[in-house]
């Protein structure tokens, strides 16, 4: 029996090239909280009061401006946010992780050292091992958020994307679907009061995603179907929406991937299309 395991890790490492990774295949189902009446939109984090209020029109290219508001305001996402896009831009990213390592820790604070994590594998001299390696950084930066406040969403979106591009053969895509499904149902309680959140199509669109990737084709394409209903004018959901099996295969496997450790999008990090209305 032991021989038998060991040889399909074997398998696995030569079609992934992720051999160092062994320690995580089979990732543990994760602890989902339930959803609650008494949960407030701040625990949800999704409170963009602050967000929506900051102006950053006249300094968003000034690091040294963004640096000094991160410290002084780390629960702000605007200043972190386009601090970490802009040192992405300028190949800084190990030097923006380095700096907030130096700013209070947050909630806010440490989602964004996360998503750094996630800016880095854009870098094309990475290889496979190493992107493992970065993806699951992030993910138990997330963890660590989520242990503090398990109804956090953007934790649960985050760690549910970072998931959602490791290759099928890893089972990631089952923690995917727990994580973004937990979102989708804090969307089904939240989106009638803040209805023109862009995350909430978003959502709809990862985790019928992460069902397609997982093999259950025809779940996926009904959660795409029903977040097109919703949400009629959100191209990803609307091109979903009309694909047959053999499309949503294809769709999910140029954006997120099958069975290699696919790169996400550049701008997938990118916080700001979420507050803005």
């Amino acid at each position: 029996m032991r021989k038998r395991v060991l040889g399909g890790f074997a398998v696995i490492a030569v079609l992934t090239g992720i051999a160092v990774l062994a320690e995580y295949v089979w990732p543990k189902p994760y602890e989902i909280p339930a959803i609650a009446d008494n949960v407030t939109i701040a625990q949800y984090g999704l409170d963009f009061t602050k967000e929506r209020s900051t102006d950053l029109r006249t300094a968003e290219g000034n690091i040294e401006f963004l640096m000094a508001a991160v410290k002084k305001d780390p629960d702000n996402l605007v200043y972190s946010n386009v601090l970490r896009l802009k040192m992405a831009e300028e190949a800084k990213t190990n030097d923006y992780i380095s700096f907030m390592e130096e700013v209070k820790p947050t909630a806010q604070s440490r989602l964004q050292q996360a998503l750094a994590y996630v800016d880095l594998l854009q870098d094309k001299d990475l290889g496979t091992a190493v992107l493992g390696q970065k993806s699951a950084r992030s993910i138990q930066i997330l963890d660590g958020i989520l242990e503090e406040n398990p109804h956090n969403v953007l934790a649960h979106y985050s760690r549910g994307l970072n998931n959602l591009y490791w290759p099928k053969g890893l089972r990631r895509s089952e923690n995917a679907i727990q994580d973004l499904s937990y979102c989708l149902a804090v969307a089904d309680k939240l989106e009638q009061q803040d209805k023109d959140l862009v995350l909430w199509p978003m959502v709809y669109a990862a985790l019928g995603d992460a069902l397609v990737k997982n093999g259950d084709t025809r779940k996926g394409m009904s959660v795409w179907k029903q977040g097109s209903v919703k949400y009629p004018t959100d191209t990803p959901l609307k091109q979903r929406a009309g694909a047959d099996e053999k499309q949503a295969y294809e769709i999910v496997k140029k954006e997120r991937g099958i069975d290699g450790f696919t790169r996400p999008d550049a701008r997938i990090s990118d916080l700001s299309k979420i507050w803005v209305r």
